[in-house]
């Protein structure tokens, strides 16, 4: 629940561009296009959409050899079609939105000015020990939903002469071991991926390596290395960690997350701050008056 509770923010500059572009489609072009004298490209009911009221929203030209253009069309007279429709099914009371134009014209308002705040107060940088605090306060959030390894693995033609090598120094476990592989692995160009520092889910793993285990869970608690066939190749696997899902997210796999949700609570704090500020300045400067009391 807090992990979502601070994503708010995040989704909200989304969906205020969402409703902002369907209020231009809709109401922009016929604000405007009855009194542009320019040719006019389509007519519904009493509404015009012009070669000018194209551009201005399209950005370019109208040419009705384009596709791109001509959907337009079709999407514009369908919607206009419908919404003066629908308008005529309505009373009066029905149809008129002030209240809810001038409630979404106050929630554009201050979004602006909190995105103003926040982009001159906000502090981005997040030290490591801050990651690491907040982890361990809060694992029950980070519950692994799938079984993930770090693992080194390289794929080797059966014929090699130094397969066995390749099975040995893969399972290196100093700087020293792991440099002889590396020669070993540079020397006779195999495709080998050692980045084992990297956590992936197994059956990542599994989809690129054709790795058969009878029981995951079983296979990780009991053993490191694997092989697997692959026509004239052999796939040599090397598991240097795993964990078990059920079990808590390794640090590294949830620091990103983590650092968001660090940075949505000081944004927050932030807001919270300059909106009790604005509160009291007003309070202090008599702009507030209440002629009831309240509880």
């Amino acid at each position: 629940m807090e992990i979502r509770r601070y994503f708010i923010l995040l989704s909200w500059n989304a969906s205020v561009k969402i409703m902002l572009v369907f209020f231009l489609f809709i109401v922009g072009v016929s604000c405007q296009s009855n009194s542009d004298a320019s040719p006019i490209i389509a007519t519904s009911g009493d509404v015009n959409l012009t070669h000018n009221s194209f551009k201005q929203l399209y950005g370019e030209s109208f040419d009705a050899k384009n596709i791109r253009h001509s959907t337009f069309v079709s999407r514009w007279v369908n919607e206009q079609t419908l919404t003066q429709y629908a308008a005529n099914q309505l009373s009066p009371e029905e149809k008129n939105f002030e209240k809810e134009m001038q409630d979404y014209h106050n929630s554009l308002i201050k979004h602006a000015w909190e995105q103003k705040i926040i982009e001159k107060q906000l502090d981005t940088s997040i030290s490591k020990s801050e990651i690491l605090d907040y982890y361990k306060s809060n694992t029950d959030n980070f519950e692994l939903k799938e079984n993930i390894v770090r693992a080194r693995y390289v794929k080797v033609e059966k014929s090699h002469p130094q397969l066995n090598k390749f099975k040995y120094w893969i399972q290196y476990k100093d700087s020293s071991r792991k440099d002889q592989f590396l020669e070993l692995v540079d020397k006779h160009r195999a495709f080998a991926v050692l980045n084992d520092s990297i956590w992936q889910p197994l059956e990542e793993l599994k989809s690129l390596v054709p790795i058969k285990l009878y029981n995951d869970e079983h296979f990780l608690n009991n053993y490191r290395y694997t092989e697997a066939p692959d026509g004239d190749y052999l796939w040599i696997v090397y598991f240097v960690q795993h964990r078990l899902k059920d079990n808590v997210s390794p640090v590294n796999l949830v620091s990103d997350k983590i650092r968001n949700i660090i940075l949505n609570k000081r944004k927050l704090t932030i807001l919270q701050e300059f909106k009790e500020k604005a509160l009291a300045e007003a309070k202090k400067e008599g702009e507030i008056k209440l002629y009831i009391e309240l509880e």
